[in-house]
């Protein structure tokens, strides 16, 4: 019998004819008795932790009739092997937009990233090394693919995914996206009689307005005095 991860007990019972009056005893490989189930007497439960991970156990269920001593009545083995967890935090990839950014010199991060203000979502896609590893983001938990657009604000934006391994065993990973401010945007331009001197030493006049993304003037030239 294989117990899986993710169990936390399992039970060992033996069943008997009704009115037969006999009893079933269970014991481990040295034959000690570990009947320990008062609701049912013919049972054992045990729990399943760190302590007895990776585990094989014996256990010895004997048909006892009344007045038998233990061993004397029909016997079975049953073999438990209680599998141990996967302990892999690890992601095999994680990505933005696209680009990968998990490298051999930064394996866990923080990866910092920079963005113009025309971006306003950026993409984290990431995927777990062992697939029954999960990643939790926000307090929210994904199978071992996750993929979401995140908003971006202007300034810097903390992405942080937690991956948890089978065993629980848990790592951090953390992206900083900075977004850049909105480019200055010149709205209203109005020059009136000013001077500029150009390279061939020729003075202009400019007289202009931008109006509505457009720069309207009217250009005199005069030789410079």
């Amino acid at each position: 019998v294989t117990i899986e991860p993710g169990i936390t007990e399992y039970t060992l019972t033996g069943l008997i004819n009704a009115g037969s009056g006999a009893s079933i005893v269970i014991t481990d490989i040295s034959g000690n008795k570990l009947n320990n189930d008062i609701a049912n007497p013919n049972s054992i439960k045990v729990p399943v932790n760190k302590d007895n991970w990776g585990q094989t156990i014996t256990y010895f269920v004997y048909a006892v009739a009344q007045d038998t001593s233990v061993g004397a009545g029909q016997q079975y083995e049953v073999v438990v092997t209680i599998e141990k967890p996967n302990n892999d935090p690890s992601l095999m990839e994680l990505k933005v937009d696209g680009q990968e950014l998990i490298t051999t010199d930064n394996p866990t991060g923080p990866y910092n990233l920079a963005v113009a203000y025309e971006v306003e979502k950026a993409n984290v896609y990431a995927k777990t090394k062992d697939p029954k590893a999960k990643v939790e983001v926000l307090g929210v938990t994904y199978t071992e693919i996750y993929s979401k657009d995140h908003d971006l604000q202007v300034g810097v934006n903390t992405v942080q995914l937690k991956v948890i391994a089978q065993d629980g065993t848990p790592q951090i990973y953390e992206i900083i996206i900075e977004r850049a401010p909105e480019a200055p945007k010149l709205d209203t331009l109005a020059v009136s009689g000013t001077y500029l001197r150009d390279e061939n030493g020729i003075t202009q006049i400019v007289r202009g307005i931008k109006n509505e993304g457009e720069l309207e003037y009217e250009k005199s030239l005069a030789k410079a005095m």
